[in-house]
């Protein structure tokens, strides 16, 4: 894993929602604090999803791209939608907002497998 992205789960910037469950849970799961929380449950082709996810996340990890996967449910929350335009995503802070938007429905299932 590079460094940056190293770098983006040392905290998540998401409204309040702290890291340090998700890195333990990991931890117990037998993977590394900073390894993908999730694995693909199913794909027509497991090694290219796998080298797909991987080469993502560089792009996730950048400052200057607002990266959404197929099928975040959470963004709508975030984003205006369609027709309105995203060109000011980074001064609304969507990116910030969005990044970790996720991690809310895992923090009860979380929170009872740490104690």
């Amino acid at each position: 894993m590079s460094e940056e992205i190293k770098a983006r789960t040392k905290s998540c910037p998401g409204e309040g929602i702290p890291s340090k469950p998700f890195k333990d849970l990991n931890v117990k799961r037998g993977r590394k604090e900073d390894e993908p929380f999730f694995d693909p449950a199913s794909a027509n082709n497991m090694p290219l999803a796998m080298d797909t996810i991987k080469k993502t996340q560089k792009a996730d990890a950048s400052d200057n791209i607002f990266f959404i996967a197929a099928h975040d449910e959470f963004i709508r929350d975030v984003v205006d939608l369609y027709p309105k335009n995203a060109n000011d995503w980074k001064a609304k802070g969507w990116r910030e907002k969005a990044m970790w938007a996720f991690l809310a429905d895992l923090a009860p299932a979380a929170a009872g497998t740490l104690k």
